[in-house]
């Protein structure tokens, strides 16, 4: 009998993410425990305007600050942005 791997999909995430501590911690810990996952990151409004509409992500995880640019979510949410999306809670 012959084993065979299947190849999982990578998958992607979005770090939309102010706080530096946050960050460093959320890709540490994706990185350690899924090393298949590529992290995307952002930490501004500006940037999270020109990622989020321009890309797929299998989840995307963002700041209360950052979500305050409700238009890019508005824009995501027309378009049935159907993922899991986390709201994190640092210290900004």
């Amino acid at each position: 009998m012959v084993a065979t791997t299947v190849e999982r999909p990578s998958r992607t995430v979005l770090l939309a993410e102010t706080d530096r501590h946050m960050l460093n911690h959320l890709s540490r810990i994706l990185s350690d425990r899924l090393p298949q996952v590529t992290i995307d990151i952002c930490s501004s409004a500006e940037q999270l305007s020109r990622m989020l509409p321009n890309a797929s992500y299998d989840t995307v995880t963002v700041c209360p600050v950052l979500m305050g640019d409700y238009r890019v979510l508005q824009h995501r949410i027309s378009q049935h942005m159907l993922v899991p999306m986390i709201v994190t809670a640092g210290r900004d």
